[in-house]
């Protein structure tokens, strides 16, 4: 549940500035692909702290089934990625080769830790950098 609590509304954030449905309609594979990064870094973050969350008795997504689940969420969550940002190839293509290539790499780790997952925020950002570069550069056209 705190996986998709945490997808939705880091999603959502990024529709705050929006300002039409039709836009929203218009860039609905953007934004289930944002959602389905969001819901990757979601796993990853709770697999990484598995052990301390289980610990203390906090009800995570891989508290409740278990980390083989959740890896199996996560590597689905980012072919889920790999087959959105195909789809947005030809409308945004520095948004599909950087999700494509940053997903890639991360289906390639066989084991999740704390160093995976300190490189996922680190590429992350760099790639929301790009998304940012192209948005920008297609609202001025």
């Amino acid at each position: 549940m705190s996986t998709l609590a945490n997808s939705i509304g880091f999603t959502l954030i990024f529709l705050l500035p929006v300002n039409s449905i039709k836009t929203i309609f218009e860039y609905s594979t953007l934004i289930l692909l944002i959602f389905t990064l969001n819901t990757a870094a979601q796993l990853l973050h709770e697999i990484v702290h598995f052990k301390k969350d289980r610990k203390i008795a906090k009800m995570t997504t891989t508290v409740a089934f278990g980390v083989r689940i959740s890896t199996f969420l996560f590597k689905m969550s980012l072919i889920a990625t790999i087959f959105l940002a195909l789809l947005l190839s030809s409308k945004l293509p520095l948004i599909s080769l950087s999700s494509i290539l940053f997903s890639s790499y991360f289906l390639l780790k066989r084991k999740l830790k704390i160093k995976v997952r300190k490189t996922f925020k680190i590429l992350g950002v760099f790639i929301g950098i790009v998304y940012s570069l192209e948005l920008i550069k297609i609202s001025f056209l």
